[in-house]
């Protein structure tokens, strides 16, 4: 659990180090000062991963017992369900809060850079870009009348709208990719010569946007899997609840990414 916990933990500070490369490329820093952030943030995913073991330890030594998801689930009582249910929410909520910081850092940083002499005026979006808009908010309506059938404990209707929702979901990342193959064709590219800082910020934008998209079909993948063993039901509806909040937001973070596209690039 702790070596998994440290793996975790680096993949995310690995993460945040390839936007912070990648931005520095955008913005031209300097390699030498590149080079002792990037120490930096791999000092400090290392003290991190220690931080959790470290901390999980102690609070094993406090509470005198070992931290096992299985002494936390045998003690839950319907009012300690909901407390639980409603911390994980939250938690699922301050992790939505951290993703739209970034995002909107990564918006700052394009609307800076519109004041450089390679900044291409009316740059055309790829039409692509427009279909997968309208595909990714078919697929929360669709994820929404789920939800509400799911009360109804109407399960196979359900399992159906839960697979209309990831064949959806799958579809706009295809159209995602085509856009970026359009803007190629256009003869603008992400990185090398031919590259222009709208076509990087473009994919930069995009490409981190459809990688959460990835995320949150896997977690749709996982409740269509639990749905057709008839896990839920009007009573339980925790885990659906948690994947439908996450694939809502990078709904409406992607109508906010083409529009923010549109009206400033």
């Amino acid at each position: 659990m702790n070596i998994l916990k440290f793996i975790i933990s680096a993949i995310q500070f690995f993460i945040v180090y390839i936007l912070f490369y990648t931005s520095s490329i955008l913005l031209e820093i300097p390699p030498y000062k590149f080079m002792s952030s990037s120490l930096s943030v791999f000092f400090s995913a290392l003290l991190w991963g220690y931080y959790n073991i470290i901390s999980y330890k102690i609070l094993e030594t406090v509470f005198k017992k070992k931290l096992t998801r299985k002494i936390e689930y045998k003690k839950i009582s319907p009012l300690n369900k909901d407390s639980k249910n409603r911390a994980l929410k939250m938690m699922l909520w301050f992790g939505i809060g951290s993703l739209i910081m970034t995002f909107a850092g990564l918006s700052s940083a394009l609307l800076v850079s519109k004041n450089r002499e390679d900044w291409i005026q009316n740059f055309d979006l790829p039409e692509a870009f427009y279909y997968s808009l309208f595909l990714i908010i078919l697929s929360s309506i669709t994820l929404i009348f789920a939800r509400r059938l799911l009360i109804k404990n109407y399960l196979k209707a359900v399992s159906g709208l839960l697979f209309t929702t990831i064949i959806l979901g799958v579809l706009f990342i295809i159209f995602q990719f085509v856009g970026f193959n359009q803007i190629i064709e256009d003869g603008y590219h992400f990185t090398g010569p031919t590259s222009t800082i709208n076509s990087s910020f473009i994919f930069l934008l995009a490409f981190f946007h459809a990688v959460h998209v990835a995320v949150g079909l896997f977690f749709l993948v996982i409740v269509f899997i639990y749905s057709l063993s008839g896990a839920y039901n009007y009573n339980n509806i925790t885990g659906f609840d948690l994947a439908s909040i996450f694939w809502h937001f990078v709904d409406f973070l992607w109508i906010y990414l083409l529009l923010f596209l549109v009206f400033f690039t």
